[in-house]
């Protein structure tokens, strides 16, 4: 039997006793850091890096030629190089901070609700529009000249606050592989969702969901639509497959395992479904995920652990 994959694990430079955030500031012309994760937030900035792979959680998109992303605290990512690549000079500015970078009493003022719900959304991974990539970039090579202190801060809250104005964003880990908490203001959505995320092996009925909020089927139906941007079948089906992802990144199950232990009774529906919401059939999806996991290089001297995943 294969052996199940593991993770690789950065152990940053950044020390929380002596700063707040870490830059690292590289002019490169190849991506062969493997597939990793670390604790602390990450806002990712690539320029000349048309065609890169990036890999966030389970989503995995290519890159235009200014590419910025969040990450969240714990999320795998990676911008990776697909066969074929031409290599070329490419720009990489990496902040690296931890969430308490902000205080909390500081989150829960008004003046900073949009940061707050960007930084949320981080931890699925967030990427930005060309347009505010724009807006930010001069900022961002501003703040990669500048030595560690009070200004470089402040300048990071003003790229944060910048950031979080973009109606563009898009999320890219699914909430079930980044196994993020359900944070929608009403009481309704979240006991849907929680009954949703609790069954989601089982067949849910819209009737049944409907009856424990207490709203008729299509009231409710409705509603979910309006508050999440997707219908409750959609969200149903976005779900299992961000368990399926993980499922496929994480053990060795079977293709038809996974299917079944994920909440579908069809394989060929369940391989109709990956393919449009991921771009790849599970096992594609598999095989892209891991095709830059392992480097050349000894992990220990990237300041890599290896962790057995699940």
């Amino acid at each position: 039997m294969k052996s199940t994959p593991v993770t690789l694990t950065e152990i940053t430079l950044l020390n929380e006793q002596t700063e707040c955030l870490h830059l690292e500031e590289r002019i490169k012309n190849t991506f062969d850091y493997p597939l990793h994760k670390h604790k602390e937030m990450e806002l990712n900035f690539v320029i000349g890096g048309t065609g890169l792979k990036r890999v966030v959680g389970d989503s995995i998109e290519t890159s235009d030629y200014f590419d910025l992303a969040l990450i969240g605290s714990g999320l795998e990512h990676q911008w990776a190089e697909p066969n074929g690549f031409e290599h070329h000079e490419m720009h990489e500015i990496t902040i690296q901070f931890s969430t308490a970078i902000i205080s909390d009493a500081m989150l829960a003022n008004q003046a900073f609700s949009t940061i707050r719900k960007m930084l949320a959304d981080g931890q699925r991974g967030v990427c930005f529009s060309q347009e505010t990539i724009r807006l930010v970039k001069e900022d961002l090579y501003r703040m990669a000249k500048m030595g560690p202190g009070f200004e470089r801060y402040i300048l990071l809250l003003r790229i944060l606050h910048t950031l979080s104005g973009d109606n563009g964003r898009h999320t890219l880990a699914s909430e079930e592989f980044s196994h993020t908490a359900i944070s929608s203001d009403s009481q309704r959505i979240r006991l849907a969702m929680e009954y949703i995320h609790k069954h989601f092996k089982e067949e849910i009925r819209l009737e049944d969901l409907a009856k424990l909020v207490c709203m008729s089927t299509t009231s409710f139906s409705r509603f979910f639509s309006l508050r999440t941007h997707k219908s409750v079948s959609e969200y149903i089906i976005d779900h299992r497959l961000g368990y399926a992802a993980r499922l496929l990144v994480d053990t060795r199950l079977s293709v038809i395992e996974i299917c079944y232990d994920s909440g579908f009774n069809n394989v060929s529906n369940f391989n109709r479904l990956f393919k449009k919401r991921k771009g790849y059939t599970p096992t594609e999806y598999r095989n892209a995920y891991y095709q830059g996991k392992m480097h050349k290089k000894n992990p220990e001297a990237l300041n890599l652990i290896p962790v057995t995943g699940k």
